[in-house]
């Protein structure tokens, strides 16, 4: 069993999400790997308590990938069997409810590696081979290979949103997230062969750190 994620309430309560291959504690195996939030918080003796443990995913491979806290809801973002797949559950009762889920595709070869919230939407970075994920309207197109992406939809996971491209003609991808307070997004990752603007690479595998509006699609 494995934890990579964690996120904290404002209430005191601390979010985990991992991945298991077998049954949790208050929670069925799906099958494969299969990814999992639980809930912790301390009683008034200072006791923590596990509130709840809820398994998802499919019978294939399947890892969290991001985790964030947006009022009495949380949303996961996982790689599932090859797809990206985000949930918002409400945590506000005894149990976790699951309110909306939407898959972004077949990531053909990449995965999600980052979620944050920003402003009432969520901001989603990876890498793709896939040119058209349903995360809304294209501002940057795909340009070949695997490309790193950044993508805002609504927090509630409803249609519609943006999604940017970022790569050259080789495979590139995306490693890290971080959103700045004035709602401008960071990627960070490993360009293949070349990037816009930069025609040769340095080494054998080059790093890089670019600004992305993904409502214009501009690069930085």
């Amino acid at each position: 069993d494995e934890a990579s994620e964690v996120a904290f309430g404002a209430d005191g309560t601390v979010y985990v999400a991992g991945r298991a291959q077998s049954n949790l504690p208050g929670a069925t195996s799906i099958g494969g790997w299969d990814a999992y939030v639980e809930a912790f918080k301390p009683d008034v003796s200072g006791k923590i308590q596990t509130l709840f443990t809820t398994t998802f995913g499919t019978t294939g491979a399947d890892k969290p990938a991001g985790l964030v806290v947006d009022g009495t809801s949380i949303v996961t973002a996982s790689n599932e069997d090859g797809h990206g797949v985000l949930r918002r559950y409400d945590v506000s009762g005894a149990s976790p409810v699951l309110i909306s889920t939407r898959d972004l595709g077949d990531l053909q070869g990449g995965e999600i590696t980052g979620l944050a919230l920003d402003g009432g939407q969520l901001v989603v970075a990876g890498s793709t081979g896939n040119p058209a994920l349903n995360a809304g309207t294209v501002t940057r197109a795909h340009a070949g290979g695997s490309d790193a992406f950044a993508a805002r939809i609504s927090a509630n996971l409803g249609g519609g949103g943006q999604i940017a491209y970022y790569g050259g003609a080789g495979d590139d991808r995306a490693t890290a997230l971080a959103v700045g307070a004035g709602g401008e997004v960071w990627i960070a990752g490993a360009a293949g062969t070349d990037l816009p603007g930069f025609a040769d690479k340095i080494g054998v595998k080059d790093g890089f750190l670019t600004r992305l509006d993904v409502a214009t699609g501009t690069v930085e």
